[in-house]
Parts: C-alpha cells; sequence; structure tokens
C-alpha cells in the first residue's frame, strides 16, 4: 500500500509542486517502478501520477489541510493587471504571457523568435519594481547564451540604472564576499545552471529569499542530472517553513528533450520539477508573426574517382609523414603517437565531408602547427614538413568532381545562391572538426572571406567566439557555420526539440 500519512506537522507546510502555493493534498503513486509523491493545492490538484501517468485511488490521497475550504495563501499577491511600457512594444500574446507570469508559476512554450526573451525582461522590469531590495536570477544553459541574455536586458529594460551580470565558470570565485559584491551591486544575475545551481543550493550565496524571480531558459533541460533539476528540487532550498519564494519562469519553443514520444508524461514531468503550469499562447495570435520555412532533404552523392583517388593520396602521405614521427622511443613524437594516430583519422573525416580546400586548411592550421611546436628547432624536420605542406599547395585540382566533401558538394550552389542575393546564411554542424575546414572550402568557393565558424569552448576561445558573432551579426562575413556550441540560439536539428528550436531561428525574411 503506497498510501502516506499526515499526521506529521510538517506536511502541513509542503507546498504545491506547480505554484509553490501551501499544499492540500499529497498523493504517492502505488506503482512498485515508480513510487513518487507529489503535494498540490485545490487549483492544481491531478488524478494522475505526473511520472509516470498512473491514475491514483482514493486511498492514495491524503488531505493536508484540516479545513478544507481555507483557500492557499498567495505567495505574490494579486495586483491590478501589470503592464510594461518599453521598446519594442509587446505583442498581445506577450502581454498574456506577462500577466500569467505575474499571477503564477509558468512555464512559457513559444516558439523561437516570438519574443519569449521580451516576456522576460517584462517580468523582470515588473519584479525589480515590485520588490526593488531583490534580485533576479536567470539561468541558461551555455555561456555564450548567458552573454546574448545578458546584453539583451541590459538593452531593453526599462528600470533605470538597472545592471545586469553574465556570470559563468571562472568568472567569480567561490566565496561569499565575491557573490556579496556580485549582488551589491547588480540586480539581474544571469548564471549558467551550473554556476547558479551551486550558489543557490550547495554554498549558500544566493538564498532564494533574496529573490523576486527566478528565470530558467531554455528551460527543456530541465531532465535527469541537469543542474536545473536539482535547483528546482533542493528541498533545504525550496522547503523551508515561512520562506517567500520567488516567482518561477520557464522559457522553451519545445517542453520535449530527446524522442517525440509521451508528450503528456514528459510535459507534466517538466511541470513538476519547475513548479509550474505550461502555458501556450493561442495559435491564431502567433500565426501572422511566424516567419515561413520550407525544408527539403537532400542526399550526398558518393565521391567520384577523382576525388576518391585524391583523398587517397593526400590522407596516406599525410599519414607516412607524421607517422615518421613516432617510430620509437628516440622519435620526437613517440609519446603522443595515438594523439597523431587521432589526428590523421579526424583528417581524413574532414576529408570526407570539406573536400580537398577544407582538409588542406585543417592539416595546415592544426595539425601541423602543433606538430612542428614538438620538433625543438630541430631544422631538418621542419622543413620535410614545410616540404609536404608546399607539395599540397601545389597540387590546386581545378576539378570540383576531385575537390568536393559531401557537405561542400551540396552547400556550394546553396550559398553562392543565397549570397547572390545578399542574404545572411547559416549552416549547422554536429561536429565541432567540421566547422573550420567546411568555412575555409565555403571561402575558397566564394573567392573572398565572407565566412566565420563558430565551435564550442573545447575548441574555441570565448574571445573568438564573441568576434566570430560580431561579424556575423553585424554582416561583415555574413555566413555562418555552426556547432550546436550555441545550444539553443543555433540548434542542430537531430531531435525533435532542436528542429523546432533551429526552424525558429530564421528570424529574418527569407533567411536560411
Amino acid at each position: 500500500m503506497a498510501s502516506i500519512s499526515s499526521d506529521s506537522d510538517c506536511d502541513d507546510e509542503l507546498q504545491c509542486f506547480k505554484c509553490s502555493a501551501p499544499a492540500l493534498h499529497k498523493a504517492a503513486c502505488r506503482r512498485d517502478r515508480c513510487r513518487g509523491s507529489v503535494a498540490f493545492c485545490s487549483r492544481c490538484a491531478t488524478a494522475e501520477c505526473i511520472f509516470c501517468g498512473h491514475r491514483y485511488e482514493q486511498e492514495d490521497m491524503v488531505e493536508l489541510a484540516r479545513d478544507r475550504a481555507r483557500e492557499p495563501k498567495e505567495l505574490h499577491s494579486k495586483a491590478p493587471a501589470p503592464v510594461w511600457t518599453g521598446t519594442p512594444a509587446p505583442r498581445e500574446y506577450q502581454v498574456q504571457a506577462f500577466r500569467q507570469v505575474c499571477e503564477q508559476n509558468t512555464i512559457v512554450n513559444m516558439d523561437t523568435g516570438l519574443g519569449k526573451t521580451l516576456i522576460a525582461v517584462m517580468c523582470i522590469d515588473y519584479h525589480l519594481k515590485r520588490q526593488p531590495s531583490k534580485k533576479v536570477l536567470m539561468c541558461v544553459p551555455t555561456v555564450q547564451l548567458a552573454k546574448q541574455q545578458a546584453s539583451y536586458i541590459q538593452a531593453t529594460s526599462t528600470v533605470s540604472g538597472i545592471q545586469v551580470a553574465d556570470v559563468t565558470g571562472g568568472t567569480i570565485a567561490a566565496t561569499a564576499d565575491s557573490w556579496a559584491k556580485l549582488l551589491q551591486g547588480h540586480q539581474v544575475i544571469v548564471a549558467t545552471g551550473q554556476l547558479a545551481m551551486q550558489a543557490v543550493t550547495e554554498w549558500g550565496f544566493l538564498p532564494l529569499e533574496q529573490l523576486s524571480l527566478l528565470i530558467l531558459d531554455e528551460c527543456h533541460h530541465a531532465v535527469g542530472s541537469h543542474p536545473f533539476v536539482s535547483l528546482m528540487q533542493e528541498p533545504r532550498a525550496w522547503e523551508l517553513p515561512g520562506l517567500e519564494l520567488p516567482r518561477v519562469l520557464g522559457l522553451t519553443a519545445s517542453y520535449l528533450n530527446g524522442r517525440s514520444t509521451d508528450f503528456l508524461g514528459k510535459r507534466l514531468r517538466l511541470e513538476a520539477t519547475l513548479r509550474s503550469c505550461l502555458w501556450c499562447a493561442d495559435e491564431a495570435r502567433l500565426q501572422q508573426f511566424r516567419s515561413q520555412q520550407t525544408f527539403e532533404t537532400l542526399s550526398y552523392r558518393e565521391g567520384s574517382s577523382q576525388f576518391l583517388a585524391l583523398r587517397q593520396r593526400c590522407c596516406e602521405e599525410l599519414r607516412v609523414l607524421l607517422q615518421a614521427y613516432t617510430q620509437n622511443d628516440q622519435s620526437p613524437l613517440w609519446d603522443c603517437r595515438q594523439d597523431i594516430d587521432r589526428l590523421i583519422d579526424k583528417a581524413e573525416r574532414v576529408f570526407d565531408q570539406a573536400g580537398f580546400h577544407g582538409w588542406a586548411a585543417y592539416v595546415k592550421s592544426r595539425i601541423l602547427p602543433a606538430v612542428t611546436e614538438r620538433f625543438h628547432q630541430k631544422l631538418a624536420d621542419s622543413a620535410r614538413v614545410s616540404e609536404a605542406e608546399a607539395a599540397w599547395d601545389s597540387l590546386c585540382p581545378t576539378s570540383e568532381a576531385a575537390t568536393s566533401g559531401k557537405l561542400a558538394s551540396r552547400l556550394k550552389p546553396l550559398v553562392v545562391e543565397l549570397q547572390s542575393r545578399a542574404q545572411e546564411v547559416l549552416v549547422q554542424l554536429l561536429k565541432a572538426d567540421d566547422a573550420y575546414p567546411l568555412a575555409a572550402t565555403i571561402n575558397h568557393y566564394l573567392g573572398k572571406s565572407v565566412t566565420q565558424y563558430l565551435s564550442g569552448v573545447n575548441s574555441m576561445s570565448s574571445a573568438g567566439q564573441q568576434k566570430a558573432l560580431r561579424a556575423f551579426a553585424e554582416g561583415i562575413c555574413p555566413v555562418m557555420v555552426a556547432t550546436p556550441a550555441l545550444e539553443e540560439g543555433y540548434d542542430a536539428f537531430y531531435t525533435a526539440k532542436s528542429h523546432i528550436q533551429g526552424a525558429g531561428r530564421a528570424r529574418k525574411k527569407d533567411g536560411i
């Protein structure tokens, strides 16, 4: 029997899993593989287990409040319908979402590009003006998104003199003094999920009672062991009696994460995790603001005999060149021979994807400089590498069939066409190793340096990321080759969630 008792006084202090109001009921699932329990108020009552969908029976439900007629105490008292007078002027559905958040914890589920971040700014301004002594915390999944959102909030907020800080790993010391100074000088903190979770639940530098609003951007990540889950489900942070908890706002273009199955279950679990209710705008009101998108699937063609012959020659020459320095323990690259083998394999894959020109750029900028550093001024070895490099440069194959890899062969006509129409182009990839070579290939085909690439912090510095983004945003380099490093900013289409995210990213008319 999975029924639970409410003899303990602490049960009366439980809060609703959705809206954080005092709970009137508690239910426990009796299925052995679930055994999940949840508390809720009368407004958010559910007849089914939010974790597995099993329907509760009467004996599974326990009444917590002695007086059923008692209304839940609102942690955020109701006020006249709030308004926001900033720029850009919000659309009707944004105003509706804003007012919904002012009433209760809410997950705003809306296509990318329709203005969820503006809704967040409206809510930030409302809570800062209503409770100026408290702070707002926005949690994001990536470093790049932290910088992007902090910049937008700073530029768009109507709060006079607002100070917004983007805080990521390595930018602030894990000390009480550092966080006290941060909070003293800033009203809004935009932090990566891991850092925010630690500050709130582990270090105690940012207690929830100091917050009026907690925003979880791209909140569909709140599954499994993600920091968003730890932040929202830590009992020591959320279940202490007498605390006035912050309003919770979740933002997502798709509450799905992973495979497109069990829609209802994923929605209910996300609502339970974020202690919030999902809100979606009226489709009829959104339609006029959606950009029209078209998608076409293109199949890769098999490499020509010329391509295969050139690939074999170049990759074999590279292999022979590098393995000559890993023959024995006296060889200059002996202690990194396994790394050399991995680099050779990566180079072969790059040739398949980006073709000869991308491969040559990758080898010359990524592999050979790292190799020559290990020669310790041995001129003979350095000269041999230089000779090989010059030999590859002298190949200069002119046949497109011989030089184009799988990705390059499809991208060239598309990029050329769109560039002729002065349109910006975003190429999305999964592999970081493909980004730079493909960008180099596109530049070669266009005959000018108009392509930037962007990958994660493990393969590209934060300064490099910022430089690439600025060049793309300002139109200096209108072609961007990016991995999922920007996460929801520029996501790759490999799950239902990411397809929805990426489709909405084409904000400009007729963009791709």
